[in-house]
């Protein structure tokens, strides 16, 4: 038998969504082509000008004046966009796949208490790191300045008798969840 790659019928999502844009736009196939291979040498940090001299195979004279063209065409910024990934979000996909790893291991009951110890352990700076993030997200607003705030309106209504009647019982109050 061997590894031989057997060739499905079926599209990807990718290739029907780069069918979408060729058609959409009207461009040739052999061009569409080229400028895949020019957008993935952009992504890829090269220069523009040498981007299409490389993928087009035409001079550097032809290029200096057509690659700023397609570079900034709605099509080729759709692709480019598309191929660019961002390193945040590598990042914390990355973060979220060590996560559930180290808490498979600790939830694991075939792994042995050295296991389960070590992963724990390999757990604490993301933990760690997931309380900065949530402290940072918190806004300044504690709960004392909350309830200073609540004790100010109360005053105010107070002083203004909306709150407390005659007899000094609470007439109305604002009520909390």
């Amino acid at each position: 038998m061997g590894s031989d790659l057997i060739k499905t019928e079926e599209q990807t999502l990718e290739a029907k969504w780069l069918e979408g844009i060729r058609t959409n736009y009207r461009i040739t196939e052999e061009r569409f082509k080229a400028g895949l291979e020019f957008a993935s040498f952009v992504v890829d940090g090269e220069a523009k000008v040498v981007a299409y001299e490389k993928a087009f195979k035409c001079s550097r004279e032809f290029a200096v004046s057509s690659a700023t063209t397609l570079f900034r065409s709605k099509w080729m910024q759709e692709i480019i966009r598309y191929m660019q990934t961002d390193d945040g979000v590598e990042y914390i996909t990355e973060v979220k796949q060590t996560i559930a790893i180290l808490h498979g291991i600790v939830k694991d009951p075939r792994a042995s208490f050295r296991e389960k110890t070590e992963a724990a352990k390999a757990l604490q700076p993301y933990i760690k790191q997931e309380r900065l993030k949530l402290e940072v997200e918190i806004k300044d607003e504690s709960a004392s300045s909350i309830i200073d705030k609540l004790v100010g309106v109360a005053k105010t209504l107070s002083e203004q008798g909306k709150m407390i009647n005659h007899i000094g019982e609470i007439e109305d109050a604002i009520l909390l969840d």
